[in-house]
């Protein structure tokens, strides 16, 4: 025996003791089996490889195994009916590429390499069948999983040491949640049914795939320093199959070096109470809000990343891959430069830090906004002109912010008015702390509270221009939306206009 089948083993008995209501973390599991050598734990398993290597599957080990099983959860076990469910039957040995690589979950952000690992396949195996997605669909060989992909009925019984083809699964915030439910089935695929399973993964961060990989692979609870979940390996460019052992041989740290430096700046009310809201709530979301048809909300976004240092380094989110709307060929703007990108909230939080900039909160960010509210500063774009309405927009439908405005640091909003002489600038802004938050959490309640306790009017300061006769009536339209010229002046006017 050795440790790969130890694994194969825990695999099975986690299975079995779920069946018995008995849920365990892999890594709890994976010491339970360590009885079956008779050693203590896992760590013990690594450091005792001769140990493991002479030991046998028999009435004795299930002995052992029972023993600690009930000794440690009260759970009692027929030594027997432990045997037959975790024994290895003849359907799961090795029937196809018997001298190849060994069952597992292997990864890869290149095409070519897992083209190479088909060919290599195909010509070991005179041409045998194997699975796949979009990501080996050309071959003559594949196929197609269909929709439902790894879920597909009938995955789990197909003939072992089959090639299995994933992806491409984008590392995005979108897909995130997706892509966790992906490779614990392809990691419960390999193991149990002795499946090979290659992976092609787009990443905005190659260098931190395999950590990547990995947090998706373990349970929310378990940090990152804990024993790694599964036996991982990679597809090299010659296609491969290399088992990586530790998988995860390093992480991308925090680096206080390099500082985010923009010339935009924002109007010196919106500094003053920007300074004024992380003071008295520095983790949380600040919202800056612009007119959809000026200036890109990123561009101005830009100034605020500087005021907000408090929170450590910053980083990009990746929303997802897809083009932008309208001319925008990417989903990212190009601004923000030298700021690395993370693919989700969930990795960079992992990963140390606490300021992100998010230029999109409508692709699956708003679950995970959630989770890291009380240590994370997040900034957010919005394309409005009043605190209401960006609160509204940036922040993802209201039945999942049960706290209300208490993520809230800041809300920020620009409009620039065009006269003949110059471009004036009014702003609408409410900060935290400022007044306390209403009881109710009724919607309108808090849009109610938003709009009355704001620091910043615009409503007031185009009175002011308007009075000073630096601005026409028409000139001031033009900056609001409909819904604002609403607001703003009372319903007859509105009528005529």
């Amino acid at each position: 025996m050795d440790t790969h089948q130890l694994k194969v083993f825990a695999g099975r008995l986690r299975a079995y003791l779920e069946h018995n209501n008995l849920p365990l973390k892999h890594s709890h599991v994976l010491d339970l089996v360590a009885a079956i050598p008779g050693l203590r734990n896992w760590p013990e398993v690594n450091a005792f490889p001769d140990r493991v290597s002479v030991t046998q599957w028999d009435d004795h080990s299930a002995q052992r195994l029972a023993k600690r099983i009930e000794e440690k959860y009260g759970l009692t076990l027929l030594v027997d009916e432990l045997r037959q469910n975790l024994e290895p039957t003849t359907d799961n040995a090795l029937s196809i590429w018997p001298n190849g690589p060994k069952p597992g979950v292997y990864v890869t952000t290149s095409q070519r390499a897992i083209d190479a690992a088909i060919a290599n396949y195909e010509s070991a195996t005179d041409g045998a069948l194997l699975y796949a997605e979009p990501a080996g669909q050309a071959s003559n060989s594949a196929i197609e999983l269909g929709e439902y992909g790894l879920f597909s009925k009938g995955i789990d019984r197909l003939p072992s040491g089959t090639l299995v083809v994933v992806g491409p699964i984008p590392l995005t915030q979108e897909s995130w949640d997706d892509n966790r439910d992906r490779l614990k089935i392809a990691a419960s695929l390999a193991y149990l049914s002795e499946l090979r399973i290659v992976v092609l993964a787009e990443t905005p961060l190659p260098e931190n795939l395999h950590s990547d990989i990995d947090l998706l692979l373990r349970p929310d609870d378990e940090e990152l320093d804990s024993e790694q979940p599964d036996v991982m390996g990679i597809v090299t460019e010659s296609g491969d199959l290399q088992i990586i052992e530790p998988f995860v041989a390093r992480r991308i740290t925090v680096s206080a070096s390099d500082k985010f430096t923009t010339n935009q700046r924002l109007p010196q009310e919106l500094e003053i109470a920007l300074k004024q809201a992380v003071t008295k709530r520095p983790f949380g979301v600040i919202v800056l809000g612009v007119r959809s048809d000026e200036k890109p909300c990123e561009l101005l976004l830009e100034a605020v990343v500087p005021l907000t240092e408090h929170a450590g380094p910053a980083v990009r989110i990746q929303p997802t891959f897809r083009p932008g709307y309208g001319k925008d060929d990417s989903p990212l703007s190009p601004h923000f430069k030298g700021l690395l990108i993370f693919p989700s909230i969930e990795s960079a939080h992992a990963h140390g830090y606490r300021r992100m900039v998010l230029e999109s909160t409508y692709h699956g960010a708003s679950e995970a906004m959630l989770k890291y509210l009380k240590d994370t500063c997040f900034l957010v774009s919005s394309y409005a002109t009043n605190v209401a309405d960006a609160w509204m927009s940036a922040m993802s439908p209201r039945h999942e912010w049960p706290e209300g405005i208490e993520s809230i640091v800041a809300l920020l909003c620009i409009a620039d008015v065009v006269t003949e002489r110059e471009t004036l600038s009014v702003c609408d802004a409410y900060i935290a702390g400022a007044t306390p938050s209403p009881k109710s959490k009724r919607f309108e309640a808090l849009i109610t509270h938003l709009e009355k306790h704001r620091i910043i009017r615009w409503q007031d300061q185009l009175d002011e221009l308007l009075n000073a006769n630096r601005m026409t009536r028409e000139q001031a339209l033009k900056a609001l939306s409909r819904n604002e010229v609403k607001k703003y002046f009372d319903s007859d006017k509105f009528e005529e206009i």
